[in-house]
């Protein structure tokens, strides 16, 4: 799952986006959790989400 993000964040931060004469850079950050066979639905989605935060806080435009 994290070389995926990785892949897909790389993949966006590279493409070319235009709206008429105006180019913009576009980022992204993931959070990516492990499923752990005794975890909630509701607790993978929390994993992923704190990492997400932390990918943010340290900079955005990458993967945790």
């Amino acid at each position: 799952a994290y070389a995926k993000a990785e892949a897909l964040r790389e993949k966006i931060s590279t493409y070319a986006f235009q709206e008429g004469d105006i180019k913009i850079n576009v980022t992204a950050s993931f959070g990516v959790a492990a499923y752990n066979h005794d975890d909630t639905l509701d607790e993978v989605i929390k994993k992923s989400d704190v990492n997400l935060y932390r990918a943010k806080e340290k900079g955005r435009n990458r993967v945790c």
